[in-house]
C-alpha cells in the first residue's frame, strides 16, 4: 500500500527523499508494517545513490543496520522497502521531556560502533560517509533492554575499492 498525496502517512524528509509509512503485503503473509523511502529527483542525487542504498541495503544483514526488503518503481518514483522503526536518535536525544539514562546511551554508542565495524569488516569495506543522529533510528523498545540503534541511510555509501599500501 503506498500513498504519497496523503501527508498522514509521511514520517520523514531529507534532502534527497521522503519516508512514508506503508504496509508491505506479500500473497498469504500477514500485512506488515514499514518504511518507504520515496527517492526524490532532485539536482545533486542521482540514480547511483539509490542503486548503491538498495545494493549496500539487501546485501548485507546486521542487527545494527535498518533492514531493506526489497524496492519498487512506479513511472518514474523509486521506493525503497524497509524496516520500520520508532523515531531517530537525534529525536530522543534532544526531547527536552525525556531523561535518557548514560547507560542507555552507552548502550547506543556501542551498537552504533558494531555497525560501523560490521560495514567497515565487509569486502571491500563500506563507508557510510553521512552517519549523524538523524541516521541512526531506534527501535521500539524491548522488555529490559530498551530500544536497539540501527545505522540507515544508505545513499552516499561506498566501497572501498582499492587499497592503499604504504611502505
Amino acid at each position: 500500500q503506498y500513498d504519497t498525496s496523503d501527508e498522514a502517512t509521511k514520517i520523514g524528509e531529507g534532502a534527497f527523499s521522503r519516508v512514508y509509512r506503508g504496509t508491505y503485503r506479500f500473497a498469504g503473509t500477514v500485512p506488515k508494517p514499514v518504511a518507504l523511502k520515496e527517492m526524490k529527483a532532485v539536482v545533486g542525487s542521482s540514480d547511483l545513490d539509490w542503486i548503491a542504498e538498495l545494493q549496500i541495503g539487501v546485501q548485507i544483514s546486521h542487527e545494527n543496520l535498518v533492514n531493506v526488503f526489497g524496492h519498487f518503481t512506479h513511472g518514474n518514483t523509486k521506493c525503497l522497502v524497509m524496516e520500520l522503526l520508532a523515531e531517530t536518535l537525534k529525536d530522543a536525544i534532544c526531547d527536552p521531556n525525556r531523561q535518557l539514562p548514560w547507560k542507555l546511551r552507552l548502550k547506543w554508542c556501542s551498537e552504533v560502533s558494531t555497525g560501523m565495524q560490521f560495514l567497515h569488516a565487509q569486502f571491500p569495506p563500506i563507508l557510510h560517509q553521512d552517519l549523524k543522529s538523524n541516521n541512526v533510528l531506534l527501535t521500539e523498545p524491548k522488555a529490559g533492554a530498551g530500544p536497539v540503534a540501527k545505522i540507515g541511510d544508505f545513499g552516499r555509501s561506498k566501497a572501498l575499492l582499492s587499497t592503499v599500501v604504504h611502505t
